[in-house]
């Protein structure tokens, strides 16, 4: 898929690349919890809730807080929740940074659109908060900086940015390989800006 393509068709539905970050009425269910079980995972959480709830209720992030913020009344203080999406959420993987300028950038792609500013090469796309229209928004990205065409669903495939990375190198190998010298010079220099 062309990325004009991509925003022609988002553009045809309504919908404007810039709603998706922009927009502060988009709505997506945090899940806020406190728990003694040290080893519980955020995987965990998310099978327990697949198997009892619909897919559209199952929560984008999980915050884990050491107590719930109350009223003086005793009910949840919701003014207290600290915003979801600003940081990168508890996953069950450790970070690990982007060493790479690809793997830095791909990040960088990633936090535009995601709005999580912590973005670890093993992070799951989807357990960061992102749902499809993000992960076409990405691909369109991806596909114009590149000059590639990134297939969507190798990253539906590849969720991370170092499998992602590794598509995305091997497409570009490829796409070096057919070009004249010439060519392959200009787009190496068009990269690397």
């Amino acid at each position: 898929i062309r990325p004009s393509f991509v925003y022609q068709m988002l553009d045809e539905v309504g919908y404007t690349v810039k709603a998706w970050r922009a927009d502060p009425s988009r709505k997506q269910l945090a899940a806020y919890y406190v728990s003694d079980d040290e080893a519980l995972t955020i995987a965990e959480l998310r099978a327990f809730l697949a198997e009892r709830l619909p897919a559209y209720m199952i929560p984008s992030y999980f915050v884990r807080l050491e107590d719930l913020p109350l009223t003086p009344n005793g009910k949840v203080n919701r003014r207290q929740l600290p915003n979801p999406a600003e940081n990168r959420p508890e996953l069950d993987k450790a970070y690990i940074a982007p060493q790479s300028e690809l793997e830095k950038q791909l990040a960088h792609l990633w936090s535009q659109t995601l709005g999580v500013t912590r973005i670890g090469i093993e992070d799951d796309f989807f357990d960061l908060g992102g749902a499809s229209i993000p992960a076409v928004q990405v691909v369109a990205k991806i596909s114009d900086l590149y000059q590639v065409d990134f297939p969507i669903s190798s990253f539906f495939e590849h969720p991370t940015i170092a499998g992602q990375c590794a598509v995305l190198e091997d497409l570009l190998i490829a796409q070096l390989e057919a070009m004249s010298d010439q060519e392959a010079a200009e787009l190496l220099a068009q990269i690397g800006d």
